[in-house]
């Protein structure tokens, strides 16, 4: 599809992640509209082309089941990784092509494969985006992809560079270095814990866990003075307490519930490791060794991968009229100041970047202090009586 046809733009996303319990819609309508209500009014002012979204819903024209029919799946956590896998068919495009014009250009958050397959075939030209492997930073970093190569090309001019990265690590480990000690044991590692469920975690029409691991796991318990198991702070209850039970086997692995960058400024602690965990990639920032139990499904340009299809780190752009006319139209649009970390603050998850501030150190020593005052002063009162 060329630019000349293109006359509309379609917001949509992984439209096969269904609602556990609720199989007549899907679990993205949110994070879909999240995405259309932050990129519309910057569509319409920088390309002046209507945009529509496209959701899984009880009203919506739109039923991912129809997919599920399609290859055979049953509508289960099950079905939708074995789907993740499946190559595109005419069914499939015939069925996507029902609710996609011709004349678009897909904008999705988090993409699904199988659709990414089947929009190459149909020649759908789209636009990916992702949350970047990159979390500390004072907003949240985006990865987005293109099918274009001048897409491509032109994102690559906004791409959020390593110095970028460096400087603002520098500033988070400034915020971390005025928290208490957490004392951990010399030489010891972290091994961090993802939602069992996360699309990093397919492969091969399984979701892999710790159980897929235990060889690594071993080595890491056998060459560290000490494990520390941390859960990730958006899985279930369900979820950690399976995971824990794996680890049993082990033995000597500790869980804590420490902030996940605290545990990373701690200097005992020489590495971090994690199934496809973002905290790997992280983790060269804190002076800590990371390591990566499975293959980092995503790939990213600033890990090597080149060309449409790779993933550009992008920041504090998605707002931006200017942004989006440059890389869709090569045209120009204004930009506009926006708050800091508007886009963490909207979704609401931190995945830990969020550090408490009551914890900084000066402030906990005064409020001992006063406790301890406070304490001895109801003590001789008690005394004196």
């Amino acid at each position: 599809m060329n630019f000349e046809k293109l006359k509309r733009i379609l917001i949509t996303g992984n439209l096969l992640r269904f609602n556990p319990g609720f199989e007549y819609r899907g679990n993205q309508t949110g994070n879909i509209r999240w995405l259309a209500h932050h990129v519309q009014p910057a569509l319409q002012i920088g390309l002046d082309l209507p945009t529509s979204v496209l959701v899984w819903s009880e009203s919506s024209r739109f039923d991912g089941r129809a997919i599920y029919r399609i290859y055979d799946r049953p509508v289960t956590q099950q079905g939708f990784v074995e789907l993740l896998n499946e190559n595109s068919c005419k069914a499939l495009e015939e069925y996507l092509a029902q609710h996609i014009p011709d004349d678009s250009l897909v904008i999705g958050f988090e993409l699904p494969e199988l659709f990414i397959k089947a929009f190459d075939s149909m020649g759908v030209s789209y636009v990916d985006i992702m949350m970047a492997p990159i979390r500390f930073m004072s907003d949240i970093v985006l990865g987005i992809r293109a099918s274009r190569d001048d897409i491509h090309s032109r994102l690559l001019l906004h791409a959020l560079t390593e110095a970028e990265i460096c400087v603002h690590a520098g500033a988070f480990n400034a915020r971390l270095c005025r928290l208490p000690s957490l004392a951990l044991r010399e030489h010891s590692a972290v091994l961090a814990g993802q939602v069992s469920n996360d699309v990093s975690l397919a492969n091969q029409g399984q979701f892999i866990g710790f159980n897929d691991f235990k060889d690594e796991i071993q080595d890491l318990v056998s060459t560290h003075a000490q494990v520390y198991f941390k859960p990730h702070p958006y899985a279930n209850a369900a979820q950690v307490k399976l995971q824990k039970s794996v680890l049993k086997q082990f033995g000597s692995i500790q869980v804590t519930n420490e902030n996940i960058y605290h545990l990373l400024y701690q200097s005992e602690l020489s590495a971090v490791c994690a199934l496809t965990s973002s905290v790997v990639i992280e983790a060269p920032y804190f002076g800590v060794k990371g390591r990566m139990l499975a293959s980092y499904p995503f790939p990213f340009v600033n890990q090597g991968c080149s060309g449409p299809g790779g993933f550009v780190q992008i920041y504090d752009r998605l707002h931006q009229p200017s942004f989006w006319a440059h890389v869709l139209a090569d045209g120009d649009a204004p930009s506009f100041a926006m708050p800091v970390g508007i886009l963490r603050t909207t979704i609401g998850q931190a995945w830990g970047a969020d550090l408490p501030k009551a914890t900084v150190r000066g402030g906990r020593l005064r409020s001992r202090m006063r406790r301890d005052v406070r304490a001895l002063t109801r003590y001789f009162r008690r005394g004196s009586k």
